[in-house]
C-alpha cells in the first residue's frame, strides 16, 4: 500500500513538473512593429463618396473606415500595425487624415481657401500656453458639412502653428467636391 502511494505521488509530481515546464516554454506573443512609410512623391485622387469629396494625396497611402463612420487615411506601415491581431500595438508617431461629418465645435477664425473649403482655427489658453485646433471645413454638393483634419501625436502650439497651418492650406487646395 505504501509503495502504491509513493508511486502515485512520484507520478503526480512528474506530471506537475512536466506541466510547469510546458507552461514555461510557451513562446511569448510577437510584437507588431511596422515602420512608418514615408509619403510617395507621386499622388493619386482619393474619392470619399460617402462625404462627397476627394483629395489628391500621396499614392502610397491607404484609407480605412473606422467604427464611428470616420475615414482615416494613413501610411501602409501604420495600416499594417493597426490591422495586426496582436494586442501589443506599437508605432506611435504617425500622422493621418481623418474625414468625418462636421460637429458643433465653435471655431474663432475662418480662412477661405477656395469655394466651399475653409480652414477653421480655434485657440485655447491652457496655463500660460496657447494650443490650437485646426480643421478643414468642406461643404459638399449636397450642402453637408464635412471636417477633414490631420491627426498627429503632438499638440499644435506656437512652436509648430505655422507648419501645420501651411499643411492644412496645402491640403485644402487638393480637396475636390463632386456631385
Amino acid at each position: 500500500m505504501k509503495s502504491l502511494l509513493l508511486t502515485s505521488l512520484l507520478y503526480l509530481s512528474l506530471l506537475l513538473l512536466n506541466f510547469s515546464v510546458v507552461a514555461q516554454s510557451k513562446p511569448s506573443k510577437p510584437i507588431c512593429n511596422y515602420p512608418v512609410e514615408e509619403d510617395s512623391v507621386f499622388t493619386k485622387q482619393f474619392i470619399f463618396k460617402k462625404f462627397g469629396v476627394s483629395m489628391e494625396l500621396p499614392e502610397n497611402l491607404v484609407s480605412m473606415l473606422r467604427n464611428n463612420g470616420e475615414i482615416e487615411v494613413l501610411d501602409r506601415g501604420t495600416y499594417k500595425m493597426l490591422q495586426c491581431p496582436v494586442n501589443q500595438r506599437l508605432g506611435n508617431g504617425y500622422s493621418s487624415y481623418i474625414i468625418r461629418w462636421a460637429d458643433s465645435t465653435q471655431y474663432q477664425k475662418k480662412l477661405n481657401i477656395k469655394d466651399n473649403v475653409d480652414l477653421l482655427l480655434r485657440s485655447d489658453l491652457i496655463g500660460y500656453k496657447y494650443f490650437y485646433t485646426m480643421i478643414l471645413r468642406v461643404v459638399n454638393s449636397k450642402g453637408q458639412k464635412v471636417d477633414i483634419f490631420i491627426s498627429v501625436d503632438d499638440s499644435i502650439d506656437n512652436n509648430n502653428f505655422e507648419q501645420y497651418k501651411k499643411e492644412y492650406l496645402e491640403l485644402g487646395t487638393k480637396v475636390v467636391i463632386f456631385p
